[in-house]
């Protein structure tokens, strides 16, 4: 068993707990949860931690007996208190609860440079110990990225559609016929996503393979029209093009989003306009819909079958 903590900023909530939904194929409600099921901290934005729990009682002393009986031995270790929401402990109290628990197991302990952090919480009215995996946020990583536009969806944002339209079937073909810089493309060759991008613009295309370049990736981004691909592809992920670095009309995105049915089974679509009637007139099934909106700005996230 597992316990999460999730943060999100209430402009994304929504979205937030769609990916929870779809990662852990369950309807997750609140921001603190236990689950049976092992999500790589690191695949989500919102994901802050996870503990594997390894005893909980409670009982402190038990706690501590059970620690004692298990005769756990490593080098180098650390005990570190996690503070949440349904409980205030006072800081000097985590101290000694941290120390009281080191005491109960066999090795070494590094303050500074641990090889293995283990976690001690209270939930409620229970002692909650295991191991500690805090988020890396390696994806920030992709921020850096040579080449970039305002209006680009941005790494976090591309990093939480990429994990609602896979959830857990990363084994899946992914294509992005309109990929722009690359940003979708590079979240998903981080994910080991076998992934093809496509642009019409030589110039942007140009641009996002020497971002991928830039962190070593295969290129797997190449200039072509996507009314012109025959490959099929299990899923596909696009966010529509709205004119601004390269000129499109409406019937344009209208047939864009026709072509889209023809590369996939599933679909991830972001537009710029609620444009349910066109999604159905392609003969999608549209699964989820949320809006993401900050300041004046809004995303109209599409999941499709």
């Amino acid at each position: 068993m597992y316990l999460y903590q999730i943060n999100y900023p209430q402009y994304e909530k929504q979205i937030c707990f769609l990916e929870m939904k779809a990662l852990f194929d369950d309807e997750i409600k609140d921001p603190l949860f236990f689950h049976w099921r092992d999500v790589d901290e690191g695949r989500s934005v919102f994901i802050k931690w996870k503990i594997n729990i390894l005893y909980q009682d409670d009982q402190f002393e038990r706690l501590c007996q059970k620690l004692r009986q298990a005769q756990l031995y490593y080098e180098d270790f650390k005990v570190q208190y996690i503070k949440n929401a349904t409980n205030h402990i006072d800081y000097k109290e985590t101290l000694l609860i941290c120390k009281t628990l080191a005491e109960c197991m066999d090795g070494s302990c590094d303050m500074h440079k641990p090889k293995i952090i283990f976690a001690i919480t209270k939930i409620h009215q229970q002692w909650i110990f295991g191991i500690y995996h805090q988020n890396n946020e390696a994806w920030r990583k992709h921020d850096d990225k040579p080449f970039t536009y305002s209006y680009s969806l941005s790494v976090r944002d591309a990093r939480t559609c990429l994990n609602i339209l896979m959830g857990q079937q990363l084994h899946k073909t992914l294509v992005d016929p309109c990929c722009g810089i690359g940003t979708v493309v590079l979240e998903a060759l981080s994910m080991n996503i076998n992934v093809k991008g496509y642009d019409i613009n030589r110039e942007v295309v140009r641009q996002a393979q020497k971002n991928l370049a830039y962190y070593q990736y295969e290129n797997v981004i190449a200039c072509r029209d996507m009314h012109t691909l025959e490959d099929n592809f299990d899923c596909a992920f696009m966010d529509i093009p709205y004119g601004v670095y390269t000129p499109i009309t409406r019937q344009q995105q209208v047939d864009l989003i026709m072509s889209c049915r023809r590369l996939c089974s599933r679909a991830l679509i972001i537009t710029f306009e609620p444009m349910d009637d066109v999604i159905m007139k392609a003969n999608f099934k549209i699964l989820q819909r949320v809006q993401v909106s900050k300041q004046r700005f809004t995303r109209y996230i599409y999941v499709l079958d």
